[in-house]
């Protein structure tokens, strides 16, 4: 009996559970399930998918196109656009359990606007709105350079490639970006070899160089982008003194318009900059305060230390073997920069237990105890220098936290 009992309260809770999924579905009704959108010069296609009705509940889909632009003074002429409304929603023909809405929204300037924002909504019969969408849309323009090229450098005879030499000390190379276009550019970007190189490490999340010095820093290199002209820049890439011998390739470039079009390519194969050295020293990469030690009121930086090693000394933590002598000094982002602290950097196994060999580059300073003012001073913004005991081994990394 009580095994009965058991079995049709089983059955009474899934018929429950059975009605409450068909009325959040039902409550859940059609909704717009993304959208296609194909950019013409007089027009975008437009391609709306409603999912989740089998009783054609939705009777009609608005399209309503707006300028996103904001810098262009011309988009305000575009502020108010008529909406464009479609009825017929016949199945998809691969997926029939969704239904498409299509219609072609004509683009009142002609192609010169680069950016609009197309939001889609769905209405049934009586006009109440039931789902909306939008999508982002960007237009492209095609490339043309005056002028791509390392300016002010010597090239090595028999060698078509400039060449830096960095023997005595810090040297700036100079790229030249011309570009042959009908309206002033905003911004340029610049994705270089070096970004990926072994030498230098990944250098930020955005993987590329852009006018902004707070998106794509190079915290090895002293690296900018200036604005010389309505189509012109110019990228000064600062190598530190004694720099390993690499080679610097321009991979790609990118930029944006007034009319906030936006274009990519790729640069020459043959565009690339040999750097030397007479006497190569090590460049620290991957510079980072250590988050865990920082939320416990602690300031502890890690770096990698790669290339050659001019001073050393036997180091507890690697069994006595060499290690290098590396000094952090952390620096205040004001203007003069005032030194806040400096620590010793010690190198660093491969795991916390001691499981792994020290891999000959990883090192990181004492954890130093903070108080709550320089805590919160650290957090805003600091400048890092790492010293091997001579001149500074790369300019200072700017790092935030926040």
């Amino acid at each position: 009996m009580i095994l009965r009992y058991h079995a049709l309260g089983w059955l009474v809770v899934m018929h429950v559970l059975a009605l409450l999924v068909n009325d959040a579905q039902a409550q859940s009704g059609p909704r717009l399930n993304g959208a296609s959108v194909t950019m013409g010069l007089m027009q975008l296609d437009a391609v709306a998918h409603v999912e989740d009705d089998p009783r054609r509940i939705v009777a009609r889909v608005d399209f309503a196109l707006r300028p996103d632009c904001a810098g262009d003074p011309a988009t305000s002429r575009y502020a108010s656009l008529p909406v464009v409304s479609t009825t017929a929603g016949p199945p998809h023909p691969q997926y029939p359990e969704y239904r498409v809405f299509s219609a072609a929204v004509p683009d009142p300037s002609g192609g010169a606007i680069g950016a609009w924002t197309l939001q889609m909504t769905a209405y049934d019969a009586r006009g109440k709105e039931l789902s909306r969408t939008a999508s982002n849309l960007r237009r492209s323009f095609p490339v043309r350079f005056r002028q791509l090229a390392f300016v002010g450098l010597s090239t090595r005879s028999g060698k078509a490639s400039p060449s830096l030499d960095t023997s005595s000390g810090p040297t700036t190379a100079k790229l030249l970006l011309d570009i042959d276009h009908d309206t002033a550019m905003t911004s340029v970007g610049v994705i270089t070899s070096a970004h990926d190189n072994p030498t230098f490490g990944p250098s930020s999340p955005f993987g590329a160089l852009e006018a902004d010095r707070q998106k794509g820093s190079m915290p090895s290199l002293a690296s900018r982008i200036e604005q010389t002209g309505p189509r012109s820049f110019t990228a000064h890439f600062t190598f530190p003194a004694s720099s390993p011998a690499m080679s610097l390739g321009i991979d790609r470039v990118f930029m944006t318009d007034a009319r906030c079009r936006t274009a990519e390519t790729s640069a020459p194969t043959l565009l690339a900059l040999a750097v030397t050295s007479r006497a190569p020293r090590a460049i620290p990469v991957n510079v980072h305060i250590d988050r865990s030690a920082f939320a416990s009121h602690r300031l502890q930086i890690r770096l990698q230390l790669r290339g050659p090693i001019v001073r050393s000394a036997p180091a507890s933590e690697i069994g006595g073997l060499p290690a290098p002598l590396v000094t952090v000094r952390v620096f205040s982002t004001a203007t003069p920069p005032r030194l806040l602290l400096s620590a010793s950097a010690r190198p660093q196994r491969g795991s916390p237990l001691d499981e792994m060999p020290w891999d000959g580059e990883s090192m990181a300073t004492v954890p130093v105890p903070l108080g709550a003012a320089l805590q919160g001073e650290i957090e805003r913004g600091v400048q890092i220098e790492v010293d091997d005991g001579g001149a500074p081994l790369a300019p200072r990394a700017v790092l935030r936290l926040r």
